[in-house]
This record gives structure tokens, sequence and C-alpha cells, in this order.
């Protein structure tokens, strides 16, 4: 991977139009406060407005981007959360 790769890779997300008929479905949006490669503004928000009553989940991790991969317990709790509050609906 290289920056043209990282560059494409964004402006495709950023590109990306969720269909309505997608938004039917419940989701939590899981983002990293400190990620540069695609910061909540421009990736996890956007996506979050786009989705009728999708719900976003920010966490803070010093490694920004990478913190998906080793910080994602962070997001433990809200995930379990939403899954249980999911569930009874």
């Amino acid at each position: 991977m290289d920056a043209n790769d990282i560059i494409c890779r964004i402006n495709t997300m950023a590109a990306y139009n969720v269909p309505p008929n997608l938004a039917k479905a419940k989701v939590l949006v899981v983002g990293v406060v400190e990620d540069e490669l695609s910061p909540p503004n421009e990736a996890s928000q956007p996506i979050a407005d786009a989705i009728p009553g999708a719900r976003p989940f920010l966490y803070e991790s010093p490694l920004g981007h990478l913190g998906f991969a080793v910080y994602l317990g962070k997001a433990d709790e809200a995930i379990v959360k939403f899954i249980a509050e999911t569930a009874k609906n």
C-alpha cells in the first residue's frame, strides 16, 4: 500500500452513497477520533448521517487509524450495548 492507494481508497469511500433501501438496518458506526486516514468528519460521521437512525460511536487511540486493529476493545461496551438494544426491538 502506498500513498496513492490510500488516497484512492479515501476518495472512493467519501464518494460512496448509501442506497435508501439499505438504510433499514440498525447500524452502529464505529470510528477513531485520531484517525488521520479516515477522519470521523470525513468517514464515519457522514456514513452515520446517511443512514437514518444510525448511531455513531467514536473512541480515542494513540495509534490513530491502526486503533481499529489494536484498540477495538475500547468499543466493546458500546457494541455489546447496541446489540442488546437492537435485539429487544
